[in-house]
């Protein structure tokens, strides 16, 4: 677990615009390949995009993070991000989505075991050119590198690691938005992410959309012990085109649910919400002050 959410939230915060398309409207689906050291084929997923000036909807079709995200579950907005919901059809649920609240709730249904702190940020833009031509767009080569500290406290055990990731991004700034701010609007305000947040707007990669990228990330415990990942990024369609106002709703009889549902972590077996997925990750709750 750790490890994929180490890999989840790096994504977040080195491509943080890399699912928003530009002005207008377009369809676009785009895979991540990620592969650790010892993998050869690594782990695919596939992204869908409907995008229609502020108004941004990404599906995942296979779902995520350990089916922990439902299959064809998806994430909207309306209003370039200010506001944004995560959808799971199957279940006709919704909920609102803010990244410092779901880390909060997970801390907070965990019973205190678990909590995650980024800091020691730092990034540099190591390379600026013309990259030709992708998928029928110009665009603009940077290669940048972020480093970060990541502390996690889980069930009592403290585990320190340092992120050190170099990325090549092909991005096109004729297809930039303003809808690029939905992912950082997620994130939680201060620390490192502030930090990236204001270091993305002075480089410039905020007004492109990216087309392709290539990361390298090694993340080393304070044991020195290293361990290197690979995810590369292709947007494989791309087509303008009108988009059904139907797409960017939630239907009237779906359910807005708690981001943590009554009952979890307590007696209730039958709960069922965003993260009900998880029940069960940090063991029962002791009762009696654990006798």
């Amino acid at each position: 677990m750790r490890y994929r959410l180490a890999m989840a939230l790096v994504c977040l915060l080195v491509l943080a615009g890399v699912q928003v398309a530009g002005a207008g409207s377009y369809y676009y689906e785009s895979i991540t390949t990620t592969r650790g050291e010892k993998q050869k084929k690594g782990e695919r997923d596939l992204m869908r995009g409907w995008v229609d000036g502020s108004m941004v909807r990404l599906e995942f079709p296979q779902g995520g993070q350990g089916g922990r995200v439902g299959e064809g579950a998806y994430m909207l907005t309306t209003d370039a991000g200010a506001t944004v919901y995560m959808v799971d059809p199957k279940q006709k649920t919704y909920y609102k989505f803010d990244l410092a609240s779901l880390m909060g709730s997970i801390e907070a249904m965990s019973g205190g075991m678990f909590a995650i702190e980024f800091r020691d940020f730092s990034s540099e833009k190591l390379l600026e050119e013309a990259g030709g031509s992708v998928l029928g767009y110009e665009t603009t080569h940077f290669k940048v590198r972020t480093q970060f500290t990541m502390e996690m406290n889980a069930m009592g055990m403290q585990r320190v690691s340092t992120m050190d990731t170099t990325q090549e991004v092909w991005m096109t700034r004729e297809l930039s938005s303003e809808a690029w701010s939905m992912w950082l609007k997620m994130m939680p305000s201060g620390g490192a992410v502030e930090k990236f947040t204001e270091w993305a707007v002075e480089s410039g990669l905020t007004e492109s959309f990216p087309l392709r990228s290539t990361a390298t990330t090694i993340m080393t415990n304070r044991k020195g012990k290293s361990q290197t990942t690979t995810s590369d990024l292709e947007v494989t369609v791309l087509r303008v085109e009108p988009i059904a106002a139907s797409v960017f709703e939630i239907r009237p009889s779906f359910t807005e649910t708690a981001v943590i549902p009554p009952g979890m972590g307590g007696e209730s077996e039958g709960a069922v919400g965003p993260l009900s997925r998880f029940k069960g990750m940090f063991g029962k709750k002791k009762k009696d002050g654990g006798r």
